[in-house]
């Protein structure tokens, strides 16, 4: 345990002073809903940031939709109260924990970079049962159920091919026992009873259950790949145009924010491109502040070669993987 506190100590010292407090935002409330924030009860606003160990509760009539720094997004329904106890998200590998404990209520969930990383890295705990989660979209009832819904169909990177992977669950006791892998579209599973548990619904049914929760999900995020030069931080003339999409898609949503991810060929040693490929995405960042977006809703992180549009062998140059990406959500 003590070693584990170093080692994340150790990453929160590499990650971005603004990591260490905004976890994510809200998007849209309506109804009852505020944020125990400590001691603090917080009135519920759209655009809020949110913090680690937030407690998200609403009234009868309540909502709160949220997306996070790792792309994961919640849709609370009514009576409800989710606490995000634990959330570490590193921006450059894509290393993290995301912890959050159901208490009571409904919650729709699609799952981000933090659960795609890692199996398990993401868990949602009831008070039943543990969710072990990766690359999943379902919904947990805790009165108690959760539905398995169809993975959603991923909008990548223009030109980059994502595998879209079949949404799956692993359920365990709460002691972290006794684990279950819950597969296949519209399966339920009744929370606390890893036996014999399984049952099926579709598609017609949990929209008329949980049809608002569901619409209420915020919108998927959209990628755009902005192109440089070699060994340069200056635009592309045709990544110019794809700018101004940029703006017009932030114009479109509500709340919008926008991560701005910079990467690079093989070219480069691995420090020498993690510090090119931020300073391409500042570069991007300051772009965008310049032409009238809010600086407090723009991240900016540098992936280096981690992330290749085209694999090539280490020290070869390559256009296609010297590249900003700007996610809008």
């Amino acid at each position: 345990m003590f070693r584990k506190a170093i080692l994340l100590a150790l990453v929160l010292l590499c990650l971005p002073s603004f990591a260490l407090a905004e976890i994510g935002r809200v998007k849209r409330t309506n109804g009852e809903a505020f944020v125990q924030r400590g001691d603090e009860k917080i009135a519920v606003t759209s655009g809020m940031t949110l913090e680690r160990s937030d407690i998200l509760v609403t009234g009868g009539d309540g909502r709160i939709t949220v997306t996070f720094i790792d792309n994961s997004r919640f849709s609370t329904g009514p009576d409800s109260r989710i606490n995000l106890a634990e959330f570490q998200f590193n921006e450059t590998t894509h290393e993290g924990e995301f912890e959050v404990v159901i208490e009571k209520g409904t919650v729709a969930i699609v799952s981000g970079q933090i659960a795609a990383h890692r199996e398990d890295a993401m868990q949602v705990r009831t008070p039943t049962s543990i969710l072990g989660v990766r690359g999943t979209r379902f919904i947990v009832q805790v009165q108690p159920a959760l539905v398995l819904l169809p993975s959603e169909v991923k909008k990548p990177e223009p030109g980059k091919k994502v595998e879209n992977k079949p949404s799956a669950l692993a359920v365990l006791d709460t002691e972290g026992k006794d684990r279950t892998v819950v597969q296949g579209d519209y399966s339920v599973a009744k929370l606390g009873s890893q036996k014999d548990y399984e049952t099926q619904t579709d598609s017609t049914a949990v929209l008329d259950e949980h049809g608002d929760l569901l619409n209420n999900m915020p919108a998927q995020p959209s990628n755009y790949t902005l192109y440089f030069g070699y060994d340069s931080t200056d635009l592309t003339v045709e990544s110019e145009a794809t700018v101004n999409s940029i703006f017009e898609d932030v114009k479109s949503r509500e709340q919008a924010d926008v991560v701005v991810v910079g990467h690079t060929d093989r070219s480069g040693t691995d420090a020498y491109n993690d510090r090119l490929s931020l300073e391409r995405a500042g570069q991007i960042k300051d772009l965008l502040v310049k032409r009238g977006m809010d600086p407090t809703r723009i991240r900016a992180a540098g992936r280096g070669e981690r992330d290749r549009m085209e694999e090539t062998p280490d020290g070869i140059k390559n256009d296609r993987n010297r590249r900003v990406q700007v996610i809008v959500r």
